[in-house]
C-alpha cells in the first residue's frame, strides 16, 4: 500500500523531544538576491563528487579562474546573482576560495544550477534560533523559541567535513547534546537515512560536522536537561511486574501522567495507572538522578496521520528485554521456531509472533521440488488480535511485512518484501513457481493489488493497480483470472465516461504486462497469465463464483 507520509505531534521535555521534519524550499517563484552586508558570509559550502569551476563573471562561457577539488570548502557572499545573458532563468553564487598556502583568496562565481546544488554542492546555512511546537501539562499546543541543538541517539562521528569520508575528530556519545550552528540546505542519503548535515559545536567548543540520521533536533536547552540526567537512547520492550505503576511526565520530579487523556480510539486507551503484565516500547533510558525507562507510545489518531508520545516508568516497575521477539515466544503461536527466528533476524527485531501467519506452497517439477512460504506479520506490541477464517487481524502494531521465503538446502532464503497486503499463493501460469498476490485496502475503500513473480531468486512485480474508492475500474482476481469491470451507469454523463476512459488508460499505460487492445475492450474483461503477460480471453469455465 502506499502510505501517504504526514507528521508527527510530539509532547515537549515534559514527554519528549523530536526530529523536526525536513523543510523543503518551495518550488517555483523567483527568490529575491540575498548579499553580505559585512565581512562575514552568508552561507559555506562544500564540494562533495567533482571538481567546480569559481568563474570571473557570472556567465557561462566566464572565464575560470580555479577549479575548486572535492572536498574544498567556500564562502558564499551572495546567492540568486542573476546570469548576465539570461538574468531570469539562471543564477549565481557569490563565493571567496582560500586555497591552503595561496597569497589570496579567489573571488568569483558558482552556477546555482540546481543539478550542482542536488549532487555536488552541499551548502550550508547558518542556524540560530529553533521552534518546536509542544503540549504542556494541560495538553495545549505551545510554541517554544530557543537555540537549536541535536543530541547523538548514537554513538556517531563528528568530522572534520560534512562526508561519509570526512576525516574523524571524535565519536560523540549516545546522548551527547551539541549547539547547532548550520543545517545544509538540502539533504543526503547515507545508510538507507536520508537527512542533513549539521555543523556544531560542542561543550568544550569545538566544531565539527555530523550526519542528521542519527541525532535528534530540538531546543539546545531541553536537550542539555535531558544530558543532565544521563538520558540514553536504547531499544527494547519492557513488562509491567508490580500491580499498578505510574506513568510519570518527566525524568525527574513527581508528577503523573494520565494515559487515559491520550486522543487516542476509546476502546484503545490505557488506563491512568499501568497494570502488571501490560507491555511497554522502550526508547531510553535515564542514568542519573534517577533511574527511568522512556516508553514511547505510537498510535494512528486518524487513518494515515500517527502521534507520537512519550512518558516515563521507575525501573523497578519493570522488567526489561531487548527485543519484543523475546516476549513474544513465550505466548502460544504457530510457527516453526527456526523460521520465526529468521524472521526477526532479517527484519532486524521486533517481530509478533501473535500476528505472523505463514502460508506454505509447493511448487517446482517433478524433478525439482520447491518449497515456499508467504509470511505475514508485524512488529511490536498488539494491544487486540483476532484470527477468523485463517486471516489474523492485529491492532496497536504499526508496522506490517509480507514476505516471501523460499526453503532450499535446509536453509530459509528471503526474497522480498511485499508490503503490507494479505498475501496468497496462486500458480498462474501453470509453471509449478507460484505467483505471489497482494491485496491491501487503505483510505476510503482504496485498493492496492499487486502480482509479483520468481525471476532468478528474487521477487519482480509485474502488475499494479491503486484504485481510490471513487474509481469506476476495478480489478480483481478470481481464482488465477485476473477481471476487470468498468463501473458506469447507462446514464453517466459524458464527462463521466472520458474520468472513466482515462482512468482505465493510465492502469493500462502503467501496466505494460496487461496486453488489451482499445478495439477490444468488453467489460468485463478475463485475463490469463502466460508467464510474462495477462492475454485478454473469453469467460473461462472454470471462474470462481463471487461469494455469496
Amino acid at each position: 500500500m502506499k502510505s501517504v507520509s504526514r507528521y508527527i505531534l510530539i509532547l515537549g521535555l515534559a514527554l519528549a523531544l523530536a526530529a523536526p521534519a525536513c523543510k523543503k524550499k518551495p518550488s517555483g517563484g523567483r527568490e529575491a538576491q540575498k548579499a553580505s552586508t559585512g565581512s562575514e558570509p552568508l552561507a559555506s559550502a562544500f564540494v562533495l563528487k567533482a571538481a567546480i569551476a569559481i568563474q570571473a563573471t557570472p556567465e557561462a562561457r566566464a572565464k575560470a579562474l580555479v577549479a575548486l577539488p572535492i572536498g574544498s570548502a567556500v564562502e558564499i557572499y551572495a546567492t540568486r546573482v542573476a546570469d548576465l545573458k539570461t538574468p531570469d532563468t539562471a543564477f549565481w553564487y557569490k563565493v571567496k576560495y582560500s586555497a591552503v598556502g595561496a597569497a589570496a583568496p579567489v573571488e568569483g562565481f558558482i552556477s546555482e544550477r540546481e543539478e550542482v546544488l542536488r549532487e555536488n554542492l552541499l551548502v550550508f546555512n547558518k542556524k540560530t534560533e529553533e521552534r518546536v511546537t509542544t503540549e504542556n501539562a494541560e495538553g495545549v499546543s505551545v510554541e517554544k523559541v530557543g537555540v537549536p541543538g541535536v543530541m547523538a541517539t548514537t554513538s556517531v562521528n563528528l568530522r572534520k567535513s560534512p562526508a561519509i569520508n570526512g576525516a574523524v575528530i571524535r565519536q560523540l556519545k549516545n546522548g551527547e547534546v551539541l549547539k547547532v550552528l548550520a543545517v545544509s540546505a538540502s539533504t543526503v542519503e547515507i545508510d538507507k537515512r536520508r537527512a542533513e548535515w549539521y555543523l556544531v559545536s560542542d561543550a568544550q567548543g569545538q566544531t565539527g560536522y555530523c550526519f542528521g540520521g542519527y541525532m535528534l533536533a530540538g531546543l539546545y536547552d531541553e536537550l542539555a536537561e535531558l544530558q543532565g540526567v544521563g538520558f540514553r537512547f536504547i531499544h527494547g520492550w519492557a513488562t509491567v511486574t508490580v500491580k499498578n505503576a505510574k506513568a510519570l511526565r518527566a525524568p525527574v520530579g513527581t508528577d503523573t501522567f494520565n494515559l487515559s487523556t491520550l486522543p487516542m480510539a476509546q476502546s484503545d486507551k490505557p488506563s491512568s495507572d499501568l497494570k502488571q503484565g501490560e507491555i511497554l516500547q522502550i526508547d531510553g533510558e535515564t542514568t542519573k538522578s534517577t533511574d527511568r525507562y522512556r516508553v514511547l507510545v505510537r498510535f494512528e489518531a486518524e487513518p494515515e496521520f500517527f502521534i507520537q508520545r512519550y512518558y516515563y516508568i521507575a525501573k523497578s516497575d519493570v522488567k526489561f528485554t531487548g527485543d519484543y521477539f523475546s516476549i513474544s515466544t513465550k505466548k502460544p503461536h504457530k510457527i516453526d521456531m527456526a523460521l520465526a527466528k529468521d524472521v526477526n533476524t532479517y527484519l532486524k527485531g521486533d517481530v509478533n509472533l501473535q500476528c505472523t501467519r505463514v502460508l506454505p506452497f509447493e511448487g517446482g517439477s517433478e524433478s525439482e521440488k520447491r518449497s515456499f512460504f508467504a509470511i505475514q506479520t508485524a512488529r511490536g506490541h498488539a494491544t487486540s488480535i483476532s484470527e477468523e477464517n485463517g486471516k489474523i487481524s492485529c491492532w496497536g502494531t504499526n508496522e506490517h511485512d509480507s514476505l516471501l521465503v523460499e526453503r532450499k538446502d535446509g536453509k530459509n532464503v528471503f526474497m522480498g518484501s511485499l508490503g503490507r497486503g494479505e498475501l496468497n499463493f496462486t500458480d498462474l501460469d501453470g509453471d509449478g513457481i507460484p505467483e505471489v498476490l497482494a491485496e491491501s485496502y487503505h483510505g476510503r475503500a482504496g485498493k492496492t493489488l499487486s502480482v509479483s513473480r520468481l525471476n532468478e531468486g528474487r521477487l519482480v512485480e509485474g502488475f499494479r493497480s491503486d484504485a481510490s474508492g471513487e474509481s469506476c475500474v476495478s480489478v480483481d482476481f478470481k481464482g488465477k483470472y485476473l477481471v476487470i469491470e468498468r463501473h458506469m451507469g447507462d446514464e453517466a454523463s459524458e464527462g463521466e465516461s472520458d474520468y472513466c476512459n482515462q482512468s482505465l488508460s493510465a492502469m493500462l499505460k502503467s501496466n505494460k504486462s496487461i496486453v488489451l487492445s482499445a478495439q477490444n475492450r468488453e467489460f468485463p474483461a478475463y485475463m490469463q497469465f502466460d508467464g510474462a503477460k495477462f492475454q485478454k480471453i473469453e469467460k473461462p469455465a472454470d471462474l470462481p463464483a463471487d461469494p455469496g
